[in-house]
């Protein structure tokens, strides 16, 4: 596993998304012609996502990778759907970049004590079962994260959504499932 897989769940869609923290917090001058052009950032979205769905179709993706490109493209949906209801100004467009990188970083640093196992064979069995459940599939998920999308007036439900993902994606892999 490379350095970035042991520090970072998804490490393309956590350095979008700290980059983007970084031109929300110093460059408020950027997001203006960013907000011109959102129909363009949308169209990014929109082309990764589908070139996401057709090379894991194809079954060229990892897991890990497919997840990770799918989060990407998800988080330039959501910035060109959301440049187009909100100011660019928003609290929102500074804080949840920040958000998903911590969330990401932490998941990925701590993984839920894999290196050192479970420290109760009921809590391996809690998680075990917990990852059975169809609700908590992470396919479901995914498709929730991109449902989420639709609705940009329900600003919580994308990174909850995310962090949902994340953590069943996270959990998964501490298991050994794909």
């Amino acid at each position: 596993m490379s350095r970035w897989g042991q520090n970072f769940v998804f490490p393309l869609f956590t350095v979008t998304a700290a980059i983007l923290a970084v031109v929300f917090w110093l460059w408020p001058p950027l997001l203006v012609g960013l907000k011109q052009y959102w129909l363009w950032v949308l169209s990014v979205g929109v082309v990764a996502l589908v070139l996401v769905l057709l090379l894991a179709w194809r079954g060229l993706l990892s897991p890990a990778r497919r997840y990770d490109l799918l989060l990407w493209a998800s988080l330039w949906l959501w910035l060109g759907g959301w440049l187009n209801v909100f100011f660019p100004e928003a609290p929102l467009f500074k804080i949840y970049p920040v958000y998903f990188v911590l969330l990401d970083v932490f998941v990925g640093r701590f993984r839920f004590a894999a290196e050192i196992g479970f420290a109760d064979p009921r809590e391996r069995e809690l998680v075990e079962t917990l990852l059975r459940q169809w609700w908590f599939s992470a396919p479901l998920w995914a498709g929730i994260v991109l449902l989420t999308l639709l609705f940009p007036q329900r600003y919580l439900a994308y990174p909850l959504a995310v962090s949902v993902l994340t953590l069943r994606l996270s959990l998964g892999w501490v298991l050994g499932e794909d």
